[in-house]
C-alpha cells in the first residue's frame, strides 16, 4: 500500500489481529475498497462500497436533505447486494442488531440530530478511565467502595480545576483589556515572508493557506545532490522552463532577460508543506493540517534504522485544461501529481512579482472515467519518452493531498514495497475513503 500520513500498516496482515476494536475497523475501511477491487465478485464489491459509504455519511456532524438521501441510498444498495454473502456461505443470515439499527439512522437523525457520536469508542475509553484505572488504585479488597470514593475525589478535583481555569481566564481578559501596548505577535514556524501564500477575507483578515517551516530543513543543496537524493532527474530543465515562462509574465522583462540558471546554483529545501483544512460544519477533523511530505530516504546510522523516502501525491490546479470525466465534480480543473522537491529560488534567480516558494512535481495523466462499480477514478503516470513528465510550479497551485491505491487485481506483487510502489505500478485508484475530508470532497462537493 502506498504511503499516506497517519495511515496504519498491518505489517503482519490482519489474520493475526486478536482483538478487533473500532480503531482497527476504521483503519481497514480507509483502504478496503482498493484491496477488494478486481479481487472479488462485482456484487461483493458493490455491497462493501455501499456499507463503507453509509459509515462515512453517518459521521457527518450536520446533514442536508441531499446527504440524508445519499445515506439512505447507500443502505438500500447494500441490501440489494448483501445476498451474495449468503450465496458464498460467508454468512447464513443478517440478523445482526447493528444491521437492524441502521434502518433507523435517517429517521433518528431527522428527529434527534446527527449521529457523529454514536459509536463504541466513547464507552471503550470511559471503561479505561472509570473502571480499569480506578480498580488499579484500590488494594483489591472491598474495591467497589474504594472505587466509588476514588471517583468522587477525582470529580471534585476536576470541578475545582475547571473553577480555577474559569477564574484565571477572567483575570486574563481584564488584563488584556487594560494592556494597550499594541505589540505585534509572532507565530513560530510560519513563513512570514511568503505573502503570496495568503488570501484575504471580506473582513481583511489574512488567512494562511500554504505553510512552510520558518527555516528550510535543507540548505544550500547542489543540483547533483537534488537529482540523486530526491529523484528530481528533470530538476534543472524544469526550473529553467519555469524562469523563462515567469519572465514572460513581467512586462518589463523580455524572454532573453530571464535569470540564467547554472548547475552550480544552490537551493534551500523543506521537508513538508502544510495546508489547513477548510472548516466545514458537516465535518470534525481530528487534525487541522493537511501535511504533504517531500522527504528523502535516510540510510541507517548508528542506532538509527534509517527511514524510506516519503514523496506524497497531491491534487494540483491546472490551467486551461478541460477533462470531461470530472466536469461538474470536485475534481474539475485538478490533476494528480507527486511532489518530489519543495524549495526556494535563490535570491539572484527570483523575479519581481513572481512566487519563489516552488515545488518540483511529476505529473499523472488526467483522470479517467469514474468506475461505475467502485465509484473511484483511476490515473497513471505521464511520461515524456522514458522519463516522468516533470514541472516546477508555485506551491499555491497545490490544493491538497490525495491517496493513490495500486490496481492490485486478483493478487498483489510480493516484490512491491510501500516506498517504491508509486514508481513500479502502472495504474492507480484515487482513494476517496482515506479520510472524512476527502470523502466529503469526492461525494458531496
Amino acid at each position: 500500500m502506498t504511503n499516506y500520513p497517519g495511515l496504519r500498516y498491518f505489517t503482519q496482515g490482519i489474520s493475526l489481529v486478536s482483538q478487533w476494536t473500532g480503531t482497527e475497523h476504521r483503519e481497514m475501511q480507509r483502504v478496503f475498497m482498493g484491496v477488494l477491487a478486481g479481487a472479488v465478485q462485482p456484487a461483493v464489491a458493490q455491497a462493501a462500497r455501499a456499507i463503507i459509504d453509509f459509515i462515512f455519511y453517518a459521521q457527518f456532524h450536520s446533514h442536508t436533505s441531499q446527504s440524508l438521501e445519499a445515506l439512505q441510498s447507500a443502505l438500500d444498495e447494500f441490501h440489494r447486494h448483501k445476498e451474495i454473502f449468503v450465496q458464498l456461505e460467508v454468512r447464513e443470515d443478517f440478523n445482526i442488531p447493528k444491521m437492524h439499527s441502521m434502518q433507523h439512522y435517517v429517521a433518528s437523525i431527522k428527529s434527534r440530530g446527527s449521529a457523529d457520536g454514536f459509536n463504541t469508542e466513547f464507552p471503550e475509553r470511559l471503561h479505561i478511565d472509570f473502571a480499569k484505572n480506578v480498580y488499579r488504585a484500590t488494594n483489591r479488597k472491598d474495591y467497589v467502595a474504594q472505587m466509588t470514593k476514588w471517583l468522587a475525589c477525582q470529580e471534585a478535583v476536576g470541578q475545582f480545576d475547571a473553577y480555577l481555569d474559569w477564574t484565571l481566564k477572567r483575570l486574563d481578559s481584564v488584563h488584556n483589556e487594560a494592556d494597550d501596548d499594541g505589540g505585534d505577535a509572532e507565530i513560530e514556524g510560519f513563513d512570514a515572508e511568503a505573502q503570496p501564500k495568503q488570501t484575504t477575507t471580506a473582513d481583511s483578515i489574512p488567512v494562511v493557506t500554504h505553510i512552510l517551516a520558518s527555516r528550510p530543513s535543507f540548505q544550500a543543496l547542489t543540483v547533483p545532490f537534488i537529482t540523486q537524493t530526491f529523484g528530481g532527474l528533470s530538476f534543472l530543465p524544469a526550473v529553467s522552463l519555469y524562469l523563462r515562462v515567469s519572465s514572460l509574465c513581467v512586462p518589463a522583462m523580455s524572454h532573453s532577460a530571464a535569470p540564467e540558471l547554472s548547475q552550480w546554483d544552490r537551493f534551500d529545501a523543506y521537508r513538508r508543506l502544510s495546508i489547513p483544512y477548510l472548516k466545514l460544519r458537516a465535518l470534525h477533523m481530528g487534525k487541522t493540517m493537511d501535511r504533504i511530505r517531500a522527504t528523502p530516504s535516510m540510510p541507517p546510522l548508528g542506532r538509527s534504522q534509517g527511514s524510506p523516502g516519503r514523496f506524497d501525491t497531491v491534487l494540483v490546479r491546472t490551467e486551461g485544461k478541460v477533462n470531461v470525466h470530472t466536469q461538474g465534480t470536485a475534481l474539475e480543473g485538478l490533476q494528480v501529481a507527486q511532489v518530489r522537491f519543495l524549495f526556494d529560488l535563490p535570491p539572484h534567480l527570483c523575479i519581481a512579482g513572481q512566487p519563489f516558494h516552488l515545488t518540483l512535481i511529476e505529473w499523472f495523466k488526467p483522470f479517467r472515467g469514474c468506475d461505475s462499480l467502485l465509484k473511484m477514478h483511476s490515473v497513471s503516470r505521464s511520461y515524456v519518452g522514458q522519463a516522468p513528465r516533470a514541472e516546477v510550479i508555485p506551491i499555491t497551485r497545490i490544493v491538497g493531498s490525495c491517496h493513490l491505491i495500486p490496481k492490485f487485481g486478483t493478487h498483489a506483487d510480493p516484490t512491491w514495497r510501500a516506498d517504491e510502489v508509486l514508481d513500479v505500478c502502472k495504474t492507480f485508484y484515487v482513494n476517496p475513503w482515506i479520510d472524512i475530508a476527502s470523502f466529503y470532497k469526492f461525494r458531496v462537493c
